[in-house]
């Protein structure tokens, strides 16, 4: 099996058929890229579903992720996401409207947030960006964040390459991939309100874990954490 065939099949999968599974199992092992894409997509079955079970979708709530579905399909039509961008932005969408019905704070401290990122930092899930422009942020959270305002906290020179959804902890996470000079950077959004801290606004923070240090900062309705 090779990377296409393993794509169309975590998009059709059949659970009946073992044969078909057993051979994308076996390509996922050999691939980085297929594998982040079995793990994101096993993820987003675990979120949505726990968060489906704690309660039942309100009508608003099936209204906008119908809303951002219809978004991604156009940008899809227009070629503006390959199809596993625009699966991924689907998924995102869903996730996160879901996830800010259900969860409740679970990150009791700036270390514990620490470790979480620099677990998920190195995961490398570049093969599943939902996002490739910083504009587009507003489809990976329910709050308003004006990306304009996040250009102008990091250094001119970082470029962006991408960004997608993910937890932290049992808490959804914007996570934002930009390169600085070569290197692969991150940083992590995360509503104070999924939070058990606070940190004083215009400080910046700083913790280390595994030798790699991560800084801290509040902006708004948001905990920014970057490390690269």
């Amino acid at each position: 099996m090779d990377c296409l065939k393993f794509s169309n099949w975590l998009a059709n999968r059949d659970t009946f058929d073992i044969s078909e599974a057993d051979k994308a199992l076996k390509h996922s092992a050999i691939c980085q890229d297929c594998t982040a894409k079995l793990r994101f997509d096993e993820q987003a079955d675990k979120l949505i579903s726990s968060a489906m079970q704690q309660v039942e979708m309100p009508v608003s709530l099936r209204d906008k992720v119908d809303l951002s579905l219809d978004g991604i399909a156009e940008k899809q039509s227009k070629g503006k996401l390959g199809w596993y961008g625009a699966l991924s932005a689907a998924i995102a969408a869903m996730v996160v409207f879901a996830l800010s019905f259900t969860l409740t704070p679970s990150i009791p401290s700036v270390d514990e947030m620490g470790k979480y990122v620099v677990y998920d930092h190195g995961y490398h899930g570049d093969a599943i960006l939902a996002i490739d422009k910083l504009s587009d942020i507003s489809q990976l959270t329910d709050v308003a964040i004006d990306y304009k305002q996040i250009e102008k906290q990091l250094p001119a020179d970082y470029s962006f390459v991408g960004g997608r959804l993910c937890p932290l902890g049992d808490c959804p996470s914007v996570h934002l991939v930009f390169n600085h000079n070569g290197n692969r950077m991150s940083l992590y959004l995360i509503k104070t309100s999924d939070v058990d801290f606070s940190l004083s606004p215009g400080q910046q923070y700083t913790t280390r874990y595994n030798k790699q240090t991560v800084k801290f900062w509040q902006e708004g309705k948001f905990v920014f954490a970057m490390i690269g």
